[in-house]
């Protein structure tokens, strides 16, 4: 493992290890009244608002007592997997009102609160029909699409994997929200006209292969399709900035990169399978390992593009003769053999 992965893997690790242990002391969870509950399985899911911590979880009632709580996933840390006890005070206490684990706040209110959801209906509970066309399949909260409902379980969620969120609407929205569908295993999705802005991680680490953004997307906010599955991208040219991070660990084999973008963040395209990739006019800067980890042998760039950070920007070689050549618009190539000997071979078409 290079040196410069490493670190990348300990940024995020960083990342997720604030995210997990952050106070969120504001954030309460009640108890059912358990002399209303039936007997059965219920199922909970929680997504911690602003930072990435997810509990799925099934909780087991029988007699009118909490008797068993399975953690199904739980995303966050090493530090935040502590946090797990907290179901043995549960269930010792029969209440909500226990203990935090130290050092692990966010992921044990994540799943005190996960508890409270899964309460809250009927064991194996379905959708009913004018549920959905309420519009409790997804929660919009002042325009911004903040993700699926969090009464909808995995397996209800199951028919919305491809998901087309126009179908699933009643009213318009204007941004999907940070951490919006994170880790919901889709494979698809078609973002709606009227959406100005994606948010962070808004569809990251799923199983996408194909996307749609539209002509009114102005931004793109860091690692919002990170650890995906895309082979392509189409880039609408309404986007003026593509956030950190933001297609990170795909499989893109190509990228199409609008003339209205002004700045690409580190790490955007870091980790995928780019051979040829062109860089419009207007960019002014590219931030530090932007297109690092590809297989770049074709590079078309214009004039005096500024590299951020203290990490090559597409490789060392690459920004090295770019910057002693005079930051000269054109197209770069090198020989597909695994040399790192950069040549301008012509003037930008």
């Amino acid at each position: 493992m290079s040196i410069g992965r490493k670190w990348i893997i300990i940024l995020i690790s960083g990342l997720i290890i604030i995210g997990c242990s952050t106070a969120y002391k504001s954030i309460t969870a009640a108890m059912p009244d358990l002399t209303l509950l039936q007997d059965g399985t219920y199922q909970g899911i929680y997504n911690l608002s602003g930072a990435p911590v997810k509990v799925t979880l099934d909780v087991t009632v029988q007699d009118h007592k909490i008797t068993d709580i399975k953690i199904i996933k739980h995303f966050c840390s090493p530090i935040g997997k502590k946090a797990g006890k907290i179901v043995d005070r549960v269930i010792e206490k029969q209440s909500l009102e226990v203990d935090v684990v130290s050092g692990a706040t966010g992921s044990s209110i994540s799943i005190l609160k996960a508890i409270e959801t899964a309460l809250q209906k009927p064991p194996g509970a379905e959708p009913s029909r004018n549920e959905d066309e309420n519009n409790t399949v997804l929660r919009i909260e002042n325009g911004a699409l903040m993700g699926f409902n969090s009464s909808l379980s995995g397996g209800q969620k199951d028919k919305y994997r491809n998901l087309v969120i126009s179908e699933l609407l009643t009213g318009a929205i204007t941004s999907i929200g940070e951490n919006a569908f994170w880790m919901e295993e889709l494979t698809g999705v078609i973002i709606p006209d009227g959406v100005a802005t994606i948010g962070v991680r808004a569809f990251a680490h799923n199983h996408l292969t194909r996307i749609t953004i539209p002509n009114t997307v102005t931004s793109i906010g860091r690692s919002a399709f990170a650890e995906n599955r895309l082979t392509g991208v189409t880039i609408p040219n309404s986007v003026t900035k593509i956030g950190e991070w933001a297609f990170y660990k795909n499989q893109l084999t190509s990228v199409s990169i609008p003339n209205s973008v002004a700045s690409i963040g580190e790490y955007t395209f870091h980790e995928n399978r780019l051979t040829s990739v062109v860089i419009p006019d207007s960019v002014t800067s590219i931030g530090q390992s932007a297109f690092t980890d590809n297989h770049l042998i074709s590079v078309t760039i214009g004039a005096n593009v500024r590299f951020d950070g203290k990490l090559p920007a597409i490789d060392s070689s690459f920004d090295r003769l770019y910057g002693s050549n005079g930051k000269l618009a054109g197209t770069y190539t090198r020989p597909d053999t695994g040399s790192y000997t950069w040549t301008r071979t012509g003037n930008r078409p």
